[in-house]
Formats: structure tokens, sequence, C-alpha cells
């Protein structure tokens, strides 16, 4: 394909998934209250401290996930731990944002930035999937396990 071409297939790719922001949001019943002069009064009344460390806490959440990814990606390539934590970054934002189909914003960017096939990149997803399922069946397990459950009183 033509470098022009290119151009008007991601403008065309760009128009819909701007499309596809404007049409969530604005259903969204969380935006259809949003009020900035509200926003902007909570931000200057919130304590600073508790802000900086639900920043550090989420990026530290991003940061383990690309140390997870760079993990998961060691026998195909070695991959920049910068790249895939940009990637953790674009791809949560973009779930946001579009919705699921954002899901796939992180494999695709990973993918294009380090040089690697899609399908080694939606393989890495899957796995991290089944990794993420298998915990949460086991932090269940557990929280049963504890648990303190009087049948005949029938509550725990």
């Amino acid at each position: 394909m033509k470098s022009h071409g290119r151009r008007w297939v991601w403008l065309g790719l760009t128009a819909l998934v701007m499309g596809l922001i404007i049409y969530n949001l604005s259903r969204s019943p969380e935006w259809r209250q949003f009020s900035g002069q509200r926003l902007w009064s909570l931000l200057r009344n919130a304590s600073p401290g508790y802000l900086l460390a639900a920043l550090a806490t989420t990026m530290s959440s991003y940061l383990l996930r690309a140390y997870r990814w760079k993990w998961f990606l060691e026998p195909i390539k070695k991959a920049s731990l910068w790249v895939l934590f940009v990637g953790q970054i674009l791809g949560f934002s973009s779930i946001y944002l579009v919705g699921r189909p954002g899901e796939f914003v992180r494999p695709a960017y990973i993918a294009r930035k380090e040089g690697v096939p899609i399908t080694s990149m939606v393989a890495v997803w899957l796995l991290e999937r089944v990794y993420d399922t298998v915990m949460l069946v086991l932090i269940f397990a557990a929280a049963l396990y504890l648990s303190v459950f009087d049948p005949v009183a029938g509550r725990g």
C-alpha cells in the first residue's frame, strides 16, 4: 500500500476511535453529571499526600505488569521495560476511553514498538489472562478456606 493510502487508513481509524470515545462518553451516566467546577474544587481541597499515594500505587501497578509482560516475552524477545510500561498505560487508558475494544491497544502497541508479530502479543495477552484467572481462583479458595462459616446459624 502506498504511503498516501496508509495515511487515509490511519486517518479513518483515528476518526473511528475518536467517534467511539465520544459515543462512549456521551452515553455514560457519569459524564452526564460531570462538572468541571466541582472537579476543580475537589482537586483544590484534596490532600496532596493522598493524591501522590494514589499516583504512586497506580504507577507501581503498571510497572509490575510491565515486568510480568517482560517475563512473558522473554522466550520471544528481550523487550524494553519502558515500552512495556508505556504500553500498560496506553492499554488501560484506551479501555477507559473506548471500552473493551481498547483492550487490544496494549498488545498492538508493544508488537509495533518491539517488532514482534501481533499473534505473539495476543498469545502473551491470553497468557496474562490465564495467570489472572488462576490467581483469582486461588484467592477465592483461600478466602473460602479461611472464612468462618456457621451452617446452623447461616452466617459467617
